[in-house]
């Protein structure tokens, strides 16, 4: 490694560099640098460079809460099949991060710099979920068909967040294009909620006529965070 150092040198200008999280005592070793794909542009001199943060993820989760059966079909109480009921989870996340740094002289393997950057956060939430009971009423207690409360909530978990950060960090190349960093900055972010939406719709399963109710939303509010915050792992960075 010694070796390797003394042969490393800090980039010269012009080159690109992608980064991860590095712990090598940790369970996860390698992660992605703030949950997505770090890159940065270094200027023809090697003394600044532009920087861009990039996460863009998709969640989609249906399970069976409840299974279909076929036992009743045609017996005159229960005229039809009971239909499946189902738990569907979606979500989407996208994360950019722009900024600027400005490198100083340092040494041959060291690049020390300062600069800023601005975030963009967005996630959304959505659940739905299916419960399966019988039209039976006081009126008609021997129901001919299933019916289908399927209730929708959007908005539970979903924000938007904006934010500006002063950052400060160093690079130290331990091999040849191959750097070893860390970071640290203050910033302010504002974060806002929106409201919780629920609407639940009733389908008769053999019919398929259906109502809609929707109930009144519900208000989250928003936070705002102002303060320091730190990188916990190295930056493993690879020059080209």
């Amino acid at each position: 490694m010694f070796t390797a150092t003394a042969d490393a040198q800090k980039q010269a200008g012009g080159e690109n560099n992608l980064q991860v999280l590095f712990a090598p005592l940790g369970g996860s070793p390698i992660s992605l640098n703030y949950g997505g794909i770090s890159y940065r542009k270094f200027s023809s001199d090697g003394t600044s460079a532009w920087r861009l943060n990039l996460f863009i993820g998709l969640n989609n989760k249906t399970e069976v809460v409840g299974q279909p059966d076929t036992s009743h079909a045609g017996s005159g109480v229960l005229g039809s099949t009971k239909p499946q009921a189902d738990k569907t989870t979606s979500g989407m996340t996208i994360s950019l991060r722009p900024g600027y740094e400005k490198h100083f002289a340092g040494t041959e393997s060291l690049s020390p710099y300062w600069g800023a950057e601005l975030w963009f956060t967005m996630v959304t939430a959505k659940e739905e979920e299916d419960n399966v009971v019988t039209n039976a009423t006081t009126a008609n207690p021997d129901a001919t068909d299933w019916m289908v409360l399927t209730t929708t909530k959007t908005g539970d978990g979903a924000s938007t967040t904006f934010g500006v950060g002063l950052i400060a960090g160093f690079d130290y190349y331990i091999a040849k294009n191959l750097s070893l960093g860390a970071e640290f900055g203050f910033g302010f972010s504002t974060t806002s909620m929106p409201d919780i939406e629920d609407e639940s719709v009733t389908t008769n399963a053999t019919t398929g006529a259906s109502e809609v109710v929707a109930d009144p939303n519900e208000i989250q509010g928003s936070s705002m965070n102002v303060g320091p915050n730190a990188i916990a792992q190295f930056k493993l960075g690879w020059l080209f």
